[in-house]
Order: structure tokens, then C-alpha cells, then sequence
């Protein structure tokens, strides 16, 4: 699996990501998705910033994964493309990871297994973007053991609880 980071996509309207509208980017990040494919790998793609707007041109070139920023809707992104493509993310890497607590990395983790544990492709909860090299471990370490506390499959019933326990705690 090869995993590709693309700039902001906020301001920029969907002519100039777009596949079918001769955009500026859209064939360059195709030919390098062609090229990864080509040699046998996956790709995950990454664009920072609001991206409703590409998110058909983005499952249209093929990618096998789109990680979304935490300015986008988890629940939106899935009914829109998740029967394409896995979604990916969107802990904010700022707000959450580097200024929270344990407890909000928990919660928000909690929240998006909650949005996108049924996406038919699949979900793999993780930050919205890079994170701040400054973030706390603790933040990373609790991330990981909330996707280990929640288990595979999935239990909706369980993940709604364990965000209520969050919830009082907070």
C-alpha cells in the first residue's frame, strides 16, 4: 500500500481537481495512481482541507483508499464514496491529538468508529492530517488502544456505550 499527500483542497473549486473538466491536477495524480497500480500496490490518497466536493473524482481514478481531513463529515464522505473506496481518518491532528486530552482522542475516536464503522469498503480510524510533531504520546497511545478497546467486528451497541462512559468522564 502506497500512500499519497496531496496539498489543501479548500478555495480551490472542483475544476481544478476534477477528471472529466481538464483540470490542473486531476491527470498528474492519475498517472501516479496508474503508476503505483501498475506495480501491484494500493493507494491511499490524502487531500487536506474540505474535499466533498472531488470525492467522486478522487474514487473515479481508482484509489483503494481516501483519508479525509477533520473539516470533512465522516458520515458524508462514507455515503458518498465508501462503497468505492475505504475511508480514512479524520482525528483533527491540532485540536484534538496535539491540544487534547486522552479522554477527547478517545471520544472523537470513539465518534468516528461510531460514523463509519459500516462503510461497505471500510473504515480505519486515524488522524485528519499530519500530526504536530510536538503531539503528545499519550494522545497517539490512546488512539491505538481505543481501536483495540473497541475490537473487530465492530459492536455498534459497545462503541455507543463506551462513548457515553467517555462522555460523563469529560
Amino acid at each position: 500500500m502506497v500512500a499519497t499527500f496531496n496539498g489543501n483542497c479548500s478555495g480551490f473549486d472542483r475544476a481544478f481537481y476534477s477528471i472529466d473538466r481538464g483540470s490542473f491536477s486531476a491527470p498528474y495524480l492519475q498517472e501516479l495512481v496508474d503508476f503505483i497500480k501498475g506495480k501491484g500496490k494500493g493507494v491511499i490518497m490524502h487531500i487536506c482541507g474540505k474535499t466533498s466536493h472531488i470525492w467522486q473524482d478522487i474514487a473515479d481514478m481508482g484509489v483503494n483508499g481516501f483519508s479525509i481531513d477533520n473539516v470533512a463529515s465522516l458520515k458524508d464522505c462514507k455515503n458518498a464514496i465508501g462503497d468505492q473506496v475505504r475511508i480514512l481518518g479524520n482525528v483533527d491532528p491540532g485540536g484534538i491529538i496535539y491540544s487534547g486530552t486522552p479522554l477527547d482522542v478517545r471520544l472523537k475516536v470513539l465518534e468516528g468508529i461510531a460514523d463509519c464503522y459500516d462503510s461497505p469498503k471500510g473504515y480505519t480510524p486515524m488522524s485528519g492530517c499530519s500530526l504536530p510533531v510536538e503531539s503528545p504520546f499519550e494522545n497517539i497511545q490512546a488512539m491505538m488502544d481505543t481501536v483495540r478497546d473497541v475490537g473487530y467486528p465492530v459492536q455498534p451497541d459497545k462503541v455507543e456505550a463506551m462513548i457515553a462512559d467517555c462522555k460523563k468522564q469529560i
